[in-house]
C-alpha cells in the first residue's frame, strides 16, 4: 500500500456495491489531505456524476476566529456544477490547492492558489479545475448561509441514486419541479432561462408536492446516508 497517498469518497450503490471509477487520490502531504486528516470527524460526501467531493471544516479567517466552511475537492476528470444561480446570497471561493477556471456570466477567469473570487448574488456561474494533472481544492462561505448545504446534499444525494443527468441535473420533470418550487429563492440553474422556470414552478410546482417530490430530503441530508454511501476517513486507504 502506497503510505504517501489517501484514497477518499468512494461512492457505493443502496446494495453497498463500489461505483466504478468513484473516489478521489490526495497526496497525503497536500494541504487537502493534511486539513481533511485534522479533522477527522467530518463527513466526506459526494457526487460519482460530475465528479466533486465536499465536506464542512473548521477553518481560522482573517480574524483569527474558527469558522465552518465548505470543502470542495475536484480531481481533472471533474466536469464542474450545471451552471446556476444563487439569488438571495454571495458565495467567496478561495483556492486551497491547485486552479480553477470559473465562468461568470459567460466570462472566464483563472484563480490559483491562495487567491479568492466572489461570486455575487444573481451571478450565472460554474467551474471546472484548470488543471489536467492533479486534484485541485477550495474553501467555500455563503452570505447569508442560505440553505446551500441542504441543496448540494439533495442533488449529490439524487445523483448517488442514479436520478441526475450526465450534467448533474435531476432525470424526472417533477423532480426538477419540486427543487425548483421550494428553492427558487436560493438556487437555480441557468437553463432553461429562469423566468421560464419560474413560471414552470408556479404553473406546476403545487402538482410535484402533490405527487410526493420535495425539494430538500431529510434521507440525503443526514450525515448517516453519507457514512454508508461514501467512503469516509475512518475507512479509508489510509
Amino acid at each position: 500500500m502506497n503510505t504517501s497517498t489517501i484514497l477518499i469518497g468512494r461512492s457505493f450503490t443502496a446494495d453497498g456495491l463500489p461505483m466504478e471509477g468513484s473516489g478521489v487520490l490526495l497526496e497525503r502531504n497536500s494541504p487537502t489531505a493534511r486539513l481533511l486528516l485534522a479533522q477527522q470527524d467530518t463527513v466526506i460526501i459526494a457526487n460519482p456524476v460530475t465528479k466533486e467531493y465536499g465536506a464542512a471544516v473548521l477553518v481560522k479567517n482573517k480574524q483569527g476566529k474558527e469558522v465552518l466552511q465548505g470543502l470542495g475537492i475536484i480531481p481533472p476528470a471533474s466536469v464542474g456544477p450545471p451552471p446556476h444561480i444563487h439569488p438571495s446570497y454571495d458565495e467567496t471561493f478561495t483556492v486551497l490547492e491547485g486552479s480553477f477556471d470559473f465562468l461568470l456570466n459567460c466570462k472566464t477567469l483563472c484563480i490559483g492558489e491562495g487567491e479568492t473570487i466572489v461570486v455575487k448574488k444573481g451571478t450565472a456561474h460554474t467551474f471546472k479545475p484548470a488543471a489536467t494533472d492533479s486534484v485541485c481544492s477550495f474553501l467555500l462561505e455563503a452570505d447569508p448561509p442560505g440553505k446551500l448545504n441542504e441543496v448540494i446534499r439533495t442533488i449529490w444525494g439524487l445523483a448517488l441514486d442514479g436520478k441526475t443527468n450526465a450534467k448533474g441535473q435531476p432525470k424526472d420533470f417533477w423532480q426538477g419541479i419540486a427543487i425548483g418550487h421550494e428553492l427558487a429563492d436560493d438556487t437555480l440553474f441557468v437553463s432553461p432561462p429562469p423566468f421560464v422556470q419560474k413560471l414552470l414552478f408556479k404553473w406546476f410546482g403545487k402538482t410535484a408536492t402533490k405527487k410526493g417530490y420535495k425539494g430538500i430530503y431529510d434521507t440525503y441530508t443526514a450525515d448517516d446516508f453519507w457514512k454508508k454511501r461514501v467512503e469516509q476517513l475512518a475507512t479509508a486507504s489510509v
